[in-house]
């Protein structure tokens, strides 16, 4: 297996997030102004004559005693920005060999310990520093981007940008902000339309009344219809306030003008796997009445079956 390993990049140490660290039994808050903190501090440290650099070492083998503290490279920068924590690597060339091989892919930072931390409370804290990173396979903090990437993995980039997410949302919500505008217009003319035929339907009811003596009982006002509380227009279901719900479309149901004596068939539909449940494959083949099949109820699948009249 070949990795893709560029030396002169930056290694994400850490992405922004509150991380629960067992071992200390704390929470560790690596947010924005923990970000900005441990950038300061470094860079007061960098300025001092002959600052060697951060130790990235090997799992962490330089907090054990009895273990080397070769180095696998020196950090030489830090940056941040909204995806957390960088760091330029100068690599020794065994740190190299390693991350070229790919026996290490991932890193892990290590903060102060929790008393020298941000207390902000509820075990949680805040580190202002950075004392070291690891190359490792198994970090406290997930999340962070690999190393390297499989060969295969670069060959087609990832053409969603952070623009270009952000200019598909924009689009997203322009559409929708259109059509609930639209919705919202076509709602007021079909409330208007309503009122118009209800008045017209009231008038011509009071003028027949007051010709046959008819009561008040059976007039329009005693026959009101439940206003709707959902509209499909344009393809898609709105409240009478013209807010989008969803884009299911408009159940329908099987009528039978012919009579309950009218036969139809139970035919399987296309699925992806050509695999149908069991109710349907029962089914399949069989003739009934309308009132039959209504009495046996839908299958609780999703399958594309129908019926057809025998």
């Amino acid at each position: 297996m070949k990795f893709n390993f560029n030396e002169d990049a930056w290694i994400h140490v850490t992405p922004l997030g509150e991380f629960a660290h067992a071992g200390a039994g704390v929470v560790q808050v690596i947010d924005a102004e923990a970000l900005k903190a441990i950038t300061e501090d470094f860079t007061t440290k960098a300025a001092v004559d002959n600052f060697p650099g951060l130790l990235v070492d090997f799992d962490h083998f330089s907090m054990d005693t009895d273990k080397s503290s070769e180095a696998a490279g020196w950090i030489s920068a830090l940056r941040e920005d909204a995806e957390g924590l960088w760091a330029k690597v100068r690599w020794t060339s065994k740190g190299k060999d390693a991350v070229e091989g790919g026996e290490y892919r991932l890193v892990s930072p290590v903060f102060p310990k929790p008393s020298d931390c941000e207390v902000l409370g509820d075990n949680r804290i805040r580190p202002r520093s950075l004392m070291s990173v690891a190359l490792t396979n198994d970090p406290n903090i997930k999340g962070g981007q690999p190393l390297t990437n499989r060969a295969e993995e670069t060959q087609t980039p990832n053409r969603w940008t952070n623009a270009s997410r952000a200019s598909a949302l924009a689009a997203r919500r322009a559409k929708n902000a259109s059509r609930k505008a639209a919705a919202q217009i076509l709602l007021k003319q079909l409330e208007a339309d309503r009122q118009e035929k209800r008045f017209k339907r009231l008038s011509s009811t009071s003028a027949t009344d007051a010709k046959t003596g008819a009561g008040i009982g059976k007039s329009f006002l005693a026959k009101q219809a439940v206003p709707k509380t959902r509209f499909y227009i344009d393809g898609a279901w709105y409240d009478s306030n013209g807010t989008f719900i969803s884009r299911n479309k408009p159940a329908t149901s099987l009528r039978n003008r012919s009579g309950d004596e009218k036969l139809y068939k139970w035919v399987l539909g296309e699925t992806k796997n050509g695999k149908h449940c069991a109710d349907c494959e029962d089914r399949a083949g069989q003739v009934k009445t309308v009132a039959e099949w209504k009495a046996m109820g839908k299958p609780k699948c999703k399958c594309k079956c129908r019926l057809v009249p025998a």
